[in-house]
Formats: C-alpha cells, structure tokens, sequence
C-alpha cells in the first residue's frame, strides 16, 4: 500500500512517506508477493517485482538488510 495511492489508510504513513523520495531516487528495488500488483495501483515510477515465497525467503535470508513494510 505505501507504493500505492492507498498510502492514506496506512498508520505511521506520514514517517514512512518521508522516505519515499530517497528510494525513488536511489532506485530501490522492491519485492513483494504475487499478486500484489493486481491488488494496489503500484506507482510506476518504483521498481517492484513480483517473486513467489520460495524466492522471497531466500532473499531475505541472504541478505545484510532488509527494510519491510
């Protein structure tokens, strides 16, 4: 939701937005479930990919950090 035009409905968006412009910028890829993209109007201007469960996981657990939403 927070890359989406549902922003408003999240808790805390007000903190999490703030940060918006700098993963725009940075271009930092985001990974969420499949499916996801049928559900929210994900804004284009991010770079999201679907990836099932399997790849999600391994992702997390290869990775030094992980910013989650």
């Amino acid at each position: 939701m927070l890359l989406s035009e549902a922003s408003e409905d999240i808790v805390d968006a007000d903190i999490l937005e703030k940060y918006l412009p700098s993963f725009k910028e940075l271009k930092i890829q985001f990974i969420v479930p499949i499916g996801t993209k049928k559900k929210f109007e994900i804004d284009p201007v991010f770079d999201v990919k679907e990836q099932d469960d399997q790849v999600i996981w391994a992702l997390l657990s290869s990775s030094d950090r992980v910013i989650a939403f």
